[in-house]
């Protein structure tokens, strides 16, 4: 079986200790990123609660507050793994509709589904953005056309200005605007949005700021971290490790600003007690 795996499969993968992979967002796991790897799928925890998971869960949990520690998210910062970017933008999307609802409404859509206002929610992005945006809005049931999309400059990165004229047209037509992504490294050119700018505009709009830092996220650990200036202001913010962190596939992070925003994915099971749930809000 060794033989057959090694000769239909092995020889048959693509190179991805070549230079050139990275280009495709698909990079060499490091070393010690295999063994660890080997150690998780040998040890098979279930991250459903601490009683299932006890070291692992110790280790999530160190993992997710060194991440938010190093992106400068606050005291109130929190995570979660995630499968990869696309799970970490739909659920930081899905967080941020459920808690516009709330604060403006005191709608809960855990509990009664999308309000009646639901076709009037707008997402808004560059046009660069990675689709896993439109496919969020449709899984959330507002439909790609929730999303509006900004022009870029050459580079790739949001136009600020046209971004806050955009925004004030939506406003001004009766829509709803509550989320917009920031794009720290586009999956075409690797843009990244300036940050800094657009978490202003969501301030003064009061709009939840989602970074996308499936790409670029890993520049925080670089001599380059000053071009995800304004990340530590976003409510939201995906990695992917798999990609620039070396790891490998598949393995994301969703950390947010805001722990107690949480709330928005708990549910009860008699089985997962306060006591042993993975973490708390």
């Amino acid at each position: 079986m060794v033989d057959d795996a090694s000769e239909l499969v092995a020889k048959n993968s693509i190179m991805v200790q070549h230079p050139s992979c990275i280009a495709h967002l698909h990079t060499p796991p490091l070393m010690s990123a295999v063994a660890a790897e080997a150690m998780i799928a040998g040890l098979n925890q279930s991250m459903d609660s601490w009683d299932q998971a006890s070291a692992a869960t110790y280790v999530e949990q160190k993992v997710v507050d060194w991440m938010c520690e190093q992106y400068e998210m606050g005291d109130k910062a929190d995570g979660i793994f995630t499968s990869g970017g696309t799970q970490s933008n739909q659920m930081g999307l899905m967080l941020a509709r459920d808690w516009f609802a709330d604060i403006t409404s005191g709608h809960s859509i855990q509990k009664m589904g999308n309000p009646d206002y639901a076709d009037k929610l707008r997402i808004v992005c560059s046009k660069k953005s990675h689709f896993t945006v439109q496919k969020a809005a449709a899984w959330m049931g507002l439909g790609e056309k929730a999303v509006v999309t900004v022009d870029t400059h050459a580079d790739g990165t949001m136009h600020i200005e046209a971004l806050s004229k955009e925004i004030s047209a939506l406003k001004e037509q009766g829509l709803m605007p509550f989320a917009l992504v920031a794009t720290a490294g586009t999956t075409d050119h690797g843009a990244i949005d300036n940050i800094d700018a657009m978490a202003e505009v969501a301030r003064e709009q009061n709009l939840w700021l989602h970074v996308d830092g499936a790409y670029g996220g890993a520049l925080m650990l670089s001599s380059r971290k000053d071009r995800l200036k304004g990340i530590e202001k976003a409510d939201s913010v995906s990695v992917d490790f798999h990609k620039l962190f070396y790891q490998t596939i598949s393995c994301g992070s969703l950390l947010i600003k805001d722990k107690s925003n949480f709330k928005y994915l708990l549910h009860h099971a008699d089985y997962l007690t306060e006591s042993t749930m993975s973490f708390q809000t």
